[in-house]
């Protein structure tokens, strides 16, 4: 069987950083800019020795996810599919945000890696 060639490729958005000491307990604090283009894999990475609470939307009482000290969470929003219709994706202007869970954070990043599906 030959190669079968796909018109999509993986690209990456810039890494967002957000220092440990911006991690605030009683809101959401962005990691980065908005999403430019729709997510199809999302790695959220936590190099901190706190737990931190992952939102979406920024809203106090919207935790989504939480991401232990040293620890990370991956998002594979499309596995396999080349097939750009149809498929799961987070949309474009999107942002992470996140809080702490007690504790101020003494060490550490937390660190969002972006892949989006492009045609070039």
């Amino acid at each position: 069987m030959g190669n079968l060639l796909s018109s999509m490729r993986a690209k990456f958005e810039n890494l967002r950083t957000l220092a440990f000491g911006g991690i605030d307990d009683l809101s959401y604090t962005a990691v980065g800019i908005p999403f430019k283009y729709p997510i199809r894999i999302l790695k959220i990475s936590n190099t901190t020795d706190i737990d931190v609470f992952i939102s979406f939307d920024g809203v106090l009482a919207n935790s989504m996810d939480v991401v232990v000290p040293n620890g990370f969470v991956l998002y594979d929003l499309s596995t396999n599919k080349a097939d750009q219709a149809g498929a799961l994706e987070i949309p474009s202007g999107s942002t992470v945000y996140v809080k702490r869970v007690g504790a101020a954070a003494t060490i550490g990043d937390i660190y969002v890696t972006a892949i989006y599906a492009s045609q070039t």
